[in-house]
């Protein structure tokens, strides 16, 4: 078994369901860069989510941990002890980036809402107050991030539910 109680199977709805979204995912991640939240960043990475990630703290994010992430491959942008305004162009550049596109990525690269974010993980609110500000379409923009980032909670918790820990 990879992980799932053996009662419940490898292949539940619910498992196949959030493979599926996770692995549609271009997830924008301001929180602390801790050890604790790189487990999270590099196991939504695993399960195919394009991710791009800045610190929601100027004094919380340890560096080793962000230099590690950044390493794999991972869009990072924040530094411990960082000023306030490198720590607005930190979340600027996590918003305004592209996502990476893998050799699985079935997606319109002309259609430019391809490669921007679908949903949104934010640790204090401070991306979610960016995109409000610098965004045209505002709290349109931020419904429908918040609606698809709901979706997929709602499917891990359910999965959580059954599971021992998610597999990969």
């Amino acid at each position: 078994s990879s992980g799932i109680n053996a009662e419940y199977g490898d292949s539940s709805a619910e498992q196949v369901e959030l493979r599926e979204i996770t692995a549609r995912a271009r997830i924008l991640i301001c929180t602390h860069i801790t050890a604790q939240s790189a487990v999270l960043i590099e196991t939504l990475h695993a399960c195919g989510a394009k991710i791009r990630v800045c610190s929601c703290n100027i004094h919380s994010t340890q560096n080793e941990v962000a230099a590690a992430l950044a390493e794999t491959g991972t869009s990072m942008y924040g530094w411990k002890n960082m000023t306030e305004k490198d720590f607005w162009w930190c979340i600027d550049q996590c918003v305004a980036g592209e996502f990476d596109k893998n050799e699985n990525d079935k997606t319109d690269s002309s259609d430019p809402s391809t490669n921007w974010a679908n949903m949104i993980l934010d640790d204090g609110g401070d991306l979610t107050h960016h995109l409000y500000r610098t965004t045209p379409i505002g709290s349109t923009l931020l419904r429908e991030l918040w609606r698809r980032t709901l979706q997929v909670f709602t499917v891990s918790i359910r999965c959580l539910g059954k599971a021992s820990y998610l597999p990969l």
